[in-house]
């Protein structure tokens, strides 16, 4: 059972938010992501901001500390509850996640922490304040969508950077793993053409194909397009980068860690990602970074 967490929180997908923006998730950096000071602040602001705004009218019955306690509680559950989600998603005995949108997991969350603030807001008013489902819960929804999207944009990025900064800093990281660092190889900004899309070299940091798509992961966003790994390596064959896999290319922007995970040799880049290595390419890969 344990092996398979771990392999769960090793497991990359993508989930989409409501602007259809995609999002690389790896649970074993997400879990602490969510502890540290840029998701606790988000967390806090947005409790706030529901306490002030009181899209369920608790402040007709309740005091502002009372209400953001319920706020902020519920708000726990709910990504108590999301995250538990994920984990199973991950967990799924299939080879590969298909990519789903981040409501599939949001939406059980949602209702999870709707049945507490019932039970808590009717418990502490003795009955008086009802749900009124119509329009200030399905306010709530909506805003949902929202929050997320810039969690996932924003928050999330930094709050990964800020784990990945901790396990870099420790003089042992991993005892079971051998890392090696890498600076980012500064180089001059330009552009290629690759489709519909102008990528600036300088922000592209690996790209991966999935069946008849390919996920090119930039600096700030992930960009899908429809193509092959052939074409991208046609367009990107200059850069200083390599194919460490059939299905995978990396930028030396991505700041790669050689690294060893249950046997296997991996490239650890930005974007909490691990890159497997086939076999025939351990040599080439190493001589690339060396």
């Amino acid at each position: 059972m344990i092996s398979a967490l771990s392999r769960a929180l090793d497991r990359e997908f993508t989930i989409y938010d409501i602007l259809g923006r995609g999002h690389h998730i790896q649970l074993r950096w997400t879990y602490p992501a969510l502890i540290t000071r840029t998701s606790i602040t988000f967390i806090l602001t947005i409790t706030t901001i529901l306490t002030l705004l009181d899209p369920e009218e608790y402040l007709q019955f309740l005091s502002l500390p009372l209400s953001f306690v319920i706020w902020i509680s519920g708000l726990v559950i709910f990504v108590a509850g999301y995250m538990v989600q994920l984990t199973l998603w991950s967990a799924l005995p299939v080879r590969t996640l298909p990519s789903v949108p981040v409501f599939f997991f949001g939406f059980p969350g949602f209702v999870l922490s709707t049945l507490y603030h019932v039970a808590m807001a009717e418990y502490l008013t003795d009955g008086a304040w009802k749900l009124t489902l119509w329009p200030h819960h399905i306010f709530l929804l909506i805003a949902q969508q929202g929050f997320e999207a810039i969690f996932l944009r924003y928050a999330m990025p930094g709050a990964v950077r800020e784990v990945r900064a901790r396990y870099e800093n420790k003089e042992d990281p991993q005892p079971t793993s051998e890392a090696r660092s890498f600076p980012i190889l500064i180089t001059p900004p330009s552009s290629i053409e690759f489709g519909e899309f102008t990528l600036s070299t300088d922000r592209i940091l690996f790209a991966r194909a999935q069946e008849h798509y390919l996920e090119i992961q930039m600096t700030d966003e992930t960009i899908t397009i429809r193509a092959r790994m052939t074409d991208f390596l046609d367009k990107v064959g200059d850069l200083d980068g390599i194919q460490p896999h059939r299905s995978w290319w990396v930028s030396r922007n991505a700041a790669p860690l050689l690294m060893t995970k249950e046997g296997k040799r991996v490239l650890h880049v930005a974007h909490h990602t691990d890159i497997p290595i086939a076999r025939g390419r351990i040599e080439k890969v190493e001589c690339w970074l060396g």
